[in-house]
């Protein structure tokens, strides 16, 4: 699912709900990884089913409305412009000369808008593969004009993307619309000119030189088939490098000659094409023929290089193949492939299924040794190792980094609820402190995780679950004492992040910073201490009399992880 569309489907269902929570959901958003974003999707249509919401929807935008209805939408937006119930107007700079071209187009009406609802609708019927509807409802949009008043050419549709005044790259859109005039209108000749389309800017879109290719005849569908698939095998390489062309291709070779053409593609072009290996492996499970999906599977992480994050998601494949036959060995080699391929905390934990300390001590020496790819992500590294029991090389990584605020932009944010947790003298991980790895690891803070607070939603296989799973065969809670306290050095750091956030009246941190305190806390009271625990907390309440809604926040976090009323 790409960036513009998953965006769009957040908008929608924040919209739907009655507590708009919009804004902050698309903040938060743009930073959720593209693996992730049907999963985020689906927790919304859990989340927001019950609170009111009417007709949840899945992650198609087109579900709600039928594909006329689409068409019907754009002929009136079209009728509209013609009526001039929409006005695209100019704003002029001021010059001591006169320039003709000095000026700004503007929307006074909210075309814009409407006209980028109605295109990211048309691509969902590219992800449909209704590629003749979507050509139409391009074609239909792409034809409407706005009279220039001040000169003696009309604006078109492409211009308004240039002018900013329709949020979408018009190269994306121009991408789409080439795919689906291909399967409509066949040849070599006219795909070329159309292919040409997905890399050119928006002044040199040419809608008429399309329209005039619609009006010839289509030629014989096996003709076809074979002189497309030839055009796009002899293109250069680097015409194929985006996911969107890959797409292209692989759909060329499936219309000439179905599963059979595409094995036989995958077998010479393989490792220049790794997305054949997924297809093929989807395609057999779909069919129900899972032996032909591991064959597949297996072949692709053979002959891929550990640096394709395309073999990570066919590792992936093969782990799901393997737990629906229940074969062990096949599920070993899908998790510890996943992880080699990604080196991620998320694949890390998974790997920890197999319950083999070998497999996954050799799986993180590969990971070190590997360490200059994972320079972008130190975050996930440390975690990993101090899951895995070197937490002593970990925390001599957080101890040299002495800021008190602004964990965000170093790993020691992070991983400080980790250390917390490894303070504990059981393995039983107490409520604050899962509060803190649910808000760092699951991305679940602010309005999202008050949505879930209040919907009672929580997946059972979030990151932090499985992290609290991990942890509890850590070294530190183990009978041969080869952990270390980190307590001490905990209260220290606590307080020197309280007193920034505090003393600057950063007051929506404030939550946090009360549910670190109790935190320390829990992990004090784990020693059978309840004393120093006690004294821990009026500790706060004394150095900071004056701040209400800190202590407010402290008497809602201390009720909830049932510490007696200490503010």
């Amino acid at each position: 699912m790409n960036r513009v569309r998953f965006l769009h489907e957040i908008q929608r269902r924040c919209r739907q709900s009655p507590q708009n929570p919009e804004r902050s959901m698309l903040i938060m958003a743009r930073f959720v990884s593209p693996n992730a974003r049907s999963a985020v999707l689906n927790e919304l249509d859990t989340a927001f089913a019950e609170d009111g919401t009417t007709n949840p929807t899945g992650n198609d935008p087109l579900l709600q409305e039928d594909v006329s209805g689409l068409l019907r939408t754009i002929h009136r937006l079209k009728s509209d412009v013609e009526q001039g119930k929409f006005r695209i107007s100019f704003e002029f700079e001021e010059f001591d000369c006169d320039w003709e071209d000095e000026y700004e187009l503007r929307d006074n009406d909210g075309f814009g808008e409407k006209a980028k609802e109605c295109l990211l609708k048309s691509i969902a019927l590219m992800y449909r593969r209704q590629y003749e509807t979507a050509l139409q409802a391009f074609d239909s949009l792409f034809s409407i004009v706005f009279a220039n008043e001040y000169r003696d050419d009309d604006i078109s549709f492409a211009d308004l993307f240039e002018a900013g005044l329709i949020d979408l790259e018009l190269s994306e859109v121009s991408l789409y619309y080439a795919f689906a005039a291909l399967w409509v209108l066949r040849g070599t000749a006219r795909n070329k000119k159309l292919l040409d389309l997905m890399a050119i800017s928006a002044s040199a879109l040419d809608l008429q030189a399309i329209l005039k290719i619609v009006d010839e005849p289509l030629p014989d569908r096996d003709a076809f088939a074979a002189e497309w698939y030839g055009f796009c095998a002899t293109l250069p390489e680097q015409q194929w490098r985006r996911p969107e062309k890959t797409r292209l291709l692989i759909d060329s070779v499936l219309f000439r000659g179905g599963t059979a053409a595409l094995s036989a593609f995958a077998e010479e072009h393989g490792e220049k094409y790794p997305q054949t290996y997924r297809e093929l492996v989807q395609i057999h499970k779909n069919a129900g023929d899972r032996a032909q999906a591991v064959d597949w599977a297996l072949r692709g992480l053979e002959a891929l290089d550990a640096k394709s994050s395309v073999r990570a998601e066919i590792a992936d494949q093969l782990a799901e193949l393997a737990s629906e036959t229940d074969n062990p060995d096949i599920f070993r080699i899908g998790l510890t492939e996943g992880f080699r391929s990604s080196l991620n905390l998320s694949h890390f934990l998974r790997l920890h299924q197999i319950g083999d300390d070998a497999a996954i001590g050799q799986a993180v020496q590969y990971m070190i040794e590997q360490k200059e790819r994972n320079a972008d992500n130190d975050a996930d590294y440390y975690c990993i190792r101090l899951l895995s029991g070197d937490d002593a090389f970990v925390w001599e990584q957080c101890a040299a980094d002495h800021k008190s605020l602004g964990w965000s932009n170093s790993p020691k944010g992070k991983l400080f609820p980790l250390f917390i947790a490894l303070s504990l003298k059981t393995p039983e991980i107490p409520h604050c402190i899962r509060e803190l790895l649910r808000e760092n690891f699951d991305g679940t803070s602010g309005i999202l995780r008050r949505l879930q607070e209040a919907q009672g939603v929580r997946s059972e296989d979030a990151l932090s679950d499985q992290i609290v799973r991990v942890l509890r065969f850590h070294p530190c809670f183990s009978d041969k004492g080869e952990g270390r306290d980190y307590l001490d050095w905990c209260q220290e750091e606590t307080r020197k992040r309280v007193k920034a956030i505090l003393e600057g009246q950063y007051r929506s941190s404030y939550h946090k910073v009360a549910l670190l305190i109790v935190a320390v806390a829990e992990a004090i009271r784990s020693g059978k201490n309840a004393e120093r625990s006690t004294e821990w907390i009026k500790e706060f309440r004394a150095r900071y009399p004056r701040h209400s809604a800190f202590h407010r926040e402290m008497r809602e976090v201390l009720a909830k992880a049932g510490f007696a009323k200490l503010f």
